[in-house]
């Protein structure tokens, strides 16, 4: 494969800069050499794609240490694919290619992770993993647990043996932080990273690794009881009580300063809360009987009325034709009482009549 040299930036002559003057111009370069640059933890963490010729798109991810960039950046490539300056996913100079192995403050980041781009579209790697590029897995375990490779922790290791290391250990110790990766890493390099970062996985079985890969629960747990996590949930805490106690000195206006005329005020409106619910009582009572009372007036309640009234009369001029027939009143007496209630009946009768014919039912 043809060699891509990675290009340092020439020495600057006069005053040295600052780590973080340093830091920030190799920020800078990496969007001045890239395009697509997406900041993913501010100052820290950033993704570049590298759309391959191939027709797919890699990421590439850029991790500054604490001290960049005295301390080597790490570049990690997802998903998961093989070429010869990928090293378990992390990109790694290889002394077989002509690359240097090391790093230096005067290195220019950005034209790096661009020769990066460029080898790739010159010659793309391809999808999923090798033996060369990693140990085979036992039968039965899976072979990729992410998509992604994680980004490294903040490593322990001291320096000395940072320095006994080669560039590919160092960046295959910051990439192998999840326990899949543990168990296929070269084993000097596993060995200082659960000393220095895991020590407890030191003193777990084949099984219960298994097995903490298999289940979340066991694995969560796991996590939950570092040090690290622990120490960043203390950190959360007070961070969190931090807000409050500001929240608590500059928000006067709102209501945690507030909260003495809050319950004042609160004490003030519960009696009369309680006058409301009796007024209300009262009122409910009111306007049910109003309700009744209206009921009676209403069109189809009258028009009941009226038929009934009908029925009555129509019964009382029969009654009063078989008294007559009987004999039990005169014909005087007869016919004053019967015209007297058939005018009522046919008055009412009438009244029905136009209450049907102006659209009125019961």
């Amino acid at each position: 494969m043809t060699s891509m040299p990675w290009r340092k930036s020439s020495s600057v002559s006069g005053t040295q800069p600052t780590s973080e003057e340093a830091k920030r111009k190799q920020i800078t370069s990496i969007y001045d050499h890239n395009s697509g640059v997406a900041e993913v933890i501010k100052g820290s963490q950033f993704e570049i794609p590298a759309k391959l010729p191939t027709g797919w798109t890699v990421s590439l991810l850029v991790n500054l240490p604490p001290q960049f960039p005295e301390q080597a950046p790490i570049i990690t490539v997802s998903p998961a694919c093989t070429h010869s300056w990928i090293d378990r996913g992390v990109m790694t100079p290889l002394d077989a290619q002509g690359h240097p192995t090391g790093w230096a403050t005067s290195s220019n980041l950005g034209k790096l992770i661009k020769e990066i781009r460029e080898e790739f579209n010159a010659h793309p790697p391809t999808k999923g993993t090798s033996e060369s590029s990693y140990d085979r897995p036992t039968s039965g375990e899976p072979t990729n647990y992410d998509k992604r490779p994680p980004p490294p922790l903040p490593s322990t290791v001291s320096e000395p043996a940072l320095q006994t290391m080669t560039a590919s250990n160092k960046y295959a110790l910051h990439a192998s932080m999840s326990p899949a990766t543990l168990l296929n890493a070269p084993a000097a390099t596993k060995h200082a990273v659960m000393t220095k970062e895991f020590p407890s996985i030191l003193n777990m079985s084949q099984q219960q690794l298994e097995e903490m890969l298999k289940d979340d629960y066991p694995f969560e747990e796991f996590v939950m009881s570092l040090d690290q996590i622990q120490h960043s949930r203390a950190v959360q805490s007070d961070l969190l009580n931090a807000n409050e106690a500001i929240a608590r000195k500059y928000s006067r206006r709102k209501n945690l300063s507030r909260q003495e005329e809050l319950t004042s005020l609160q004490q003030a409106i519960a009696p009369l809360n309680n006058q409301y619910l009796q007024l209300r009582q009262e009122f409910d009572a009111k306007f049910k009987k109003q309700q009744e009372t209206l009921r009676r007036f209403q069109t189809p309640t009258l028009l009941s009325q009226v038929r009934d009234s009908i029925a009555e009369s129509d019964e009382l001029s029969e009654q009063i034709a078989q008294s007559f027939l009987d004999g039990g009143i005169s014909i005087e007496a007869f016919i004053k009482q019967y015209r007297d209630v058939r005018k009522v009946y046919h008055l009412r009768s009438s009244k029905i009549e136009r209450a049907e014919r102006t659209g009125f039912k019961e």
